[in-house]
């Protein structure tokens, strides 16, 4: 059974491919998700590691969480449904091309109601 590991406060240098080297010297990752901000395309600070085994997520999370990495100090934990739901959220609004919501906010007038 594969396990999801949340990344927490990543560079925004940070890829998929960086991920995978790194999170593979503890174990098989089975895929990547780095969150990425609409705008931009720069990775955004977070992202999700599926990893093999629970075994394989253990030793992550023992070896990696609180390390710097990249000049940043990685939060490394297990994912919690909530985490997934929002990189899916953010894949999808990417694929759909949707502007960011403060965009445009300042030429709307006050909402009547």
């Amino acid at each position: 059974m594969s396990k999801k590991l949340y990344v927490a406060n990543l560079s925004h240098m940070v890829v998929k491919d960086d991920l995978q080297r790194l999170f593979a010297s503890h174990g098989t990752v089975r895929n990547v998700e780095v969150t990425t901000h609409l705008k931009t395309s720069n990775t955004s600070a977070s992202a999700l590691v599926e990893m093999d085994s629970e075994e394989h997520g253990e030793a992550a999370i023992a070896a990696l969480n609180g390390t710097s990495y990249r000049g940043e100090p990685l939060t490394v934990a297990w994912a919690t449904t909530r985490q997934g739901k929002c990189v899916d959220l953010s894949r999808m609004f990417e694929s759909m091309n949707i502007p960011d919501t403060a965009e445009g906010n300042e030429t709307r007038g006050p909402r009547s109601g």
